[in-house]
């Protein structure tokens, strides 16, 4: 048997972030399948330094501190008061990290666990420790007052992940590293999601032009040209290949328009349609949506990403089966998910859709989990639970669905694994074991973050104004 039982290599769902931050990878789908393929002990996996102050930001430690304050329901009264504590949490959040604190977990050695936050094809196959060092300033630029995003923040989460290793290593230098020593049973690579995840998260389609593959000139376009994709994978393709795993996973492209971060405004757009009119912020009620004034993306948008992703995917299927590799089919798995698109319209169902039949302990759970944005009430979930409450990541148990879905596909493929303990992940979920008592005071808090940071792009897009 291979010295390494599991490599992983991929974006921020792979790291483990939820509601904003990378915080606790102990937490992260890789971990749980570790678990479960009997190697927790030796799988490596980063954890940024403090779960308080989280990179970019950790949203369920700030409502926790704002709600903490104020009860579970903002008043009107409160919320002049309540802005000034957001203000100032993020003030101390950006102090954290600019004056002098790297961030760096502990390790003795380089991560079996790769995932690093925002990263793209490009990203995986060029950035290094060095590059992340060139671009990290040296001391605090500027000490902001209303943007407080830490500087630099997606390369300081990227630095903590790749300085296991040495300073010109790309992920998958990483990998062959480990191939090297020992070999590696079970290479997982899961990217893509991020040469399209801008469409929804800022609200804009920009197709890709020349300088796709540039480090720099990429950071402006929100999706990828397929012909484009189709190249930068050949690349990923090459690097995995040279890897040698005895077995190599890809992992497909989920549709960008079922997370609930970009909601669908009012009902779709014609009996049997998968879309609607428009997709605006999940914070902008209905009523108060205006199409001249607020950020959005049209059912021609939506239509254009997904279609997009589904060339992608053929990519990814066409390489999984020339080189004999297994295909793990996450969009399919976020499909059978999608709750306003398919499970709650029977008409919108493509042929063969199926909903996904929950394992134990997650059958019992009412309501059912699923991909609306998170909401509560009198501290109970009543919709949502897949998606963190940044409305793009997975919750804790979303991300143990992942490893025990995976766990049955390489069991399937001869691989000795055991069950995926998803009682553990449901234990270990805030969100859905002790939810917000009232979540309107979440999505009130995240607008607001959103106008003083763009709060959002610096989470789904974290090297966007670090170049």
């Amino acid at each position: 048997m291979a010295k390494h039982r599991l490599v992983t290599i991929g974006d921020s769902i792979t790291q483990g972030v939820r509601s904003g931050a990378a915080v606790d990878g102990q937490l992260s789908w890789p971990m749980f399948l570790a678990r479960a393929l009997g190697v927790a002990d030796t799988f490596r996996t980063p954890t940024v330094a403090s779960a308080a102050y989280g990179l970019p930001i950790n949203l369920e430690q700030l409502v926790d501190d704002v709600l903490a304050r104020y009860g579970d329901a903002l008043g009107l009264l409160e919320l002049p008061a309540a802005a000034l504590r957001v203000q100032s949490w993020m003030d101390r959040l950006e102090d954290h990290w600019e004056e002098g604190t790297t961030g760096l977990p502990d390790h003795d050695g380089p991560f079996h666990n790769l995932g690093i936050l925002g990263f793209d094809l490009r990203d995986a196959l060029s950035l290094t420790a060095a590059e992340c060092d060139r671009r990290i300033p040296a001391r605090r630029q500027r000490d902001e007052l209303i943007s407080q995003i830490p500087e630099a923040a997606g390369h300081r989460v990227a630095r903590s992940v790749l300085a296991g290793s040495a300073p010109d290593n790309t992920v998958f230098d990483i990998a062959r590293d480990f191939a090297a020593d020992g070999g590696i049973e079970v290479l997982v690579v899961m990217l893509g999601a991020n040469n399209a995840l801008q469409v929804a998260s800022e609200l804009e389609l920009f197709w890709t032009g020349a300088d796709y593959d540039d480090l720099d000139g990429k950071a402006k376009y929100t999706l990828w040209q397929p012909q484009h994709f189709a190249a930068e994978y050949a690349g990923v393709v090459e690097a995995a290949a040279a890897v040698g795993a005895e077995h190599t996973v890809l992992a497909t492209v989920p549709k960008v328009t079922i997370a609930p971060l970009a909601r669908g405004v009012g009902d779709k757009m014609a009996e049997g349609s998968r879309y609607f009119e428009y997709y605006t912020r999940v914070w902008i009620d209905d009523d108060d949506f205006d199409p001249r004034q607020d950020d959005h993306i049209t059912h021609r948008d939506a239509r254009d990403a997904d279609q997009a992703i589904d060339t992608y995917n053929e990519t990814i299927r066409a390489a999984a089966e020339a080189n004999g590799w297994i295909l793990f089919d996450l969009s399919s798995l976020l499909d059978s998910l999608a709750t306003r698109r398919y499970v709650d319209d029977p008409a919108a169902r493509p042929v063969g859709w199926t909903g996904y039949a929950w394992p134990s302990p997650l059958d019992d759970l009412d309501p059912v989990l699923g991909t609306r944005f998170f909401e509560s009430e009198n501290g109970r979930r009543v919709a949502g639970g897949i998606f963190s409450l940044d409305g793009i990541h997975p919750t804790v148990v979303a991300s143990a669905l992942i490893a025990h879905e995976l766990a049955v596909l390489l069991a399937e493929n001869g691989v000795q694994v055991g069950r995926v303990d998803l009682q553990a992940a449901l234990d270990a979920d805030r969100l859905n074991s002790h939810p917000p008592e009232i979540v309107d005071s979440v999505l009130d808090i995240l607008g607001w973050l959103d106008q003083l940071a763009d709060v959002i792009g610096a989470i789904t897009h974290p090297f966007r104004t670090d170049a």
